[in-house]
């Protein structure tokens, strides 16, 4: 465990199977690939916290608040953002769940829990 450490700077002495992502004001098409390059050649997990009120613009309008539906269309957007992002050696990243956080985030804003796993390399 990292806490209040840089993410996108993170070296590890070896490569990881699984990686929790819990940011505030960094989107996940910035702190995603750098995360995926810590994990395992041959794969592992990342579980990431999908905050709307941060990665949206209408959000900061709105005092930092998204309402149950403007959220699940921020995810949606968020969601295509991370299906379409290149990773290193010719890999992406799949969505393989996706919830609810069953805690809100400040000010009563809906998160939610993602589940995601590269594919493998091209051979």
């Amino acid at each position: 465990m990292r806490d209040r450490t840089n993410a996108l700077h993170v070296k590890l002495a070896e490569p990881v199977s699984l990686i929790a992502i819990d940011v505030g004001w960094t989107k996940q098409e910035r702190i995603l690939p750098a995360a995926a390059q810590l994990l395992e050649p041959g794969g592992g997990d990342i579980l990431t916290l999908v905050k709307p009120h941060y990665e949206s613009a209408a959000a900061r309008i709105q005092r930092g608040v998204l309402d149950a539906a403007q959220s699940e269309a921020v995810l949606w957007q968020v969601l295509d953002q991370i299906a379409a992002l290149p990773l290193a050696r010719g890999r992406a990243l799949q969505i393989k769940a996706v919830m609810r956080s069953p805690l809100e985030g400040q000010k009563g804003n809906v998160e939610y829990v993602v589940w995601l796993r590269p594919t493998p390399a091209p051979i």
